[in-house]
């Protein structure tokens, strides 16, 4: 999950922000409350929520696989650059 302040790419799950320590959390679009992490709709105004949760849920893990693949990628090109001096 983004975090709406710093804009950092959080872990799945993440109930903080890893980068600034802002509270992450699901909104309705509609109303403005809080969700729980896998709700089909809004407890307070009755909002369907199931397809936008699960499409920020998919680009998130999507995001974090593309983070980790590349930060993997980098240390391993630095560990082969130091191996060949």
């Amino acid at each position: 999950m983004q975090c709406p302040k710093c804009k950092y790419e959080n872990r799945a799950g993440a109930k903080f922000c890893e980068e600034c320590g802002t509270k992450l959390s699901i909104i309705c679009p509609n109303c403005g409350s809080e969700l729980r992490p896998n709700a089909k709709f809004c407890g307070e105004c009755g909002t369907e929520i199931a397809g936008i949760d699960n499409v920020k849920h998919d680009k998130q893990i999507t995001n974090t696989k593309i983070t980790m693949l590349t930060r993997f990628l980098t240390r391993r090109s630095i560990i082969s650059e130091n191996a060949h001096t």
